[in-house]
């Protein structure tokens, strides 16, 4: 399979590995799309992504092979990466802290990420797509639910889970909930220009304010 694979010093490489196969409790997963996260962007710029690793979590993809006793899953299932409930004592290392922060801990080793033709996983991570659900729209399910939580979460600190005031711009799509005003929670007027076009609805809407160009300052 192909797959990007990190060189050190803001370098990736196409290179051809091989195809990773499912253990007993694993499923092989296509990736059909992948994600940019911002902390794939952060380990490249500070390159604090170990040297020789495939990254990638936000992607959609289908189960291709399934290992000894999965139950789940079969092939052709259609699915997102991460998001499922781990059992009793197991789950992602980060987990295990609240405040995890990539560029103390550094990133897990060892695992073929989404930046690839195939990745492994375990039976319990993935999660199914709807059927109405294109694969594009699915890799970005991470981003949109972190938007969606810090919008009603009462301990996000630039958001109050209030009809007033809960509003949040998210990768390549904008939520409003009804009677959210114009928003000034960020600084950066380049942020708070494309929430401002967005009409208050009587309904939560989603609205595309990708416009194929990263706006000066936005991050």
């Amino acid at each position: 399979m192909k797959a990007a694979v990190y060189q050190g010093k803001q370098r990736f490489q196409v290179k051809d590995l091989p195809d990773p196969k499912p253990g007993p409790g694993q499923v092989q997963i296509d990736i059909k799309y992948s994600a940019v996260c911002g902390t794939d962007v952060h380990g490249f710029m500070y390159d604090k992504v170990p040297p020789g690793s495939v990254i990638g979590h936000e992607f959609s993809g289908v189960v291709a092979q399934v290992g000894k006793g999965v139950t789940r899953w079969k092939a052709g299932d259609r699915v997102v990466g991460y998001g499922g409930t781990p059992p009793p004592g197991k789950g992602p290392f980060w987990s295990s802290d609240p405040r995890y922060d990539f560029s103390a801990t550094g990133f897990a080793r060892g695992r073929t990420g989404a930046y690839a033709g195939k990745m492994v996983m375990e039976e319990w991570e993935p999660t199914p797509i709807p059927k109405n659900v294109p694969d594009l729209a699915a890799a970005l399910c991470e981003p949109t639910a972190v938007g969606v939580h810090a919008v009603a979460s009462p301990s996000c600190a630039w958001a109050t889970p209030s009809p007033s005031s809960a509003q949040a711009l998210s990768g390549s799509c904008a939520c409003r909930l009804p009677g959210s005003p114009a928003p000034e929670r960020s600084s950066s007027p380049s942020r708070r220009r494309p929430a401002r076009r967005l009409p208050p609805p009587s309904a939560p809407t989603w609205s595309s304010t990708h416009s194929g160009k990263m706006p000066s300052g936005a991050w």
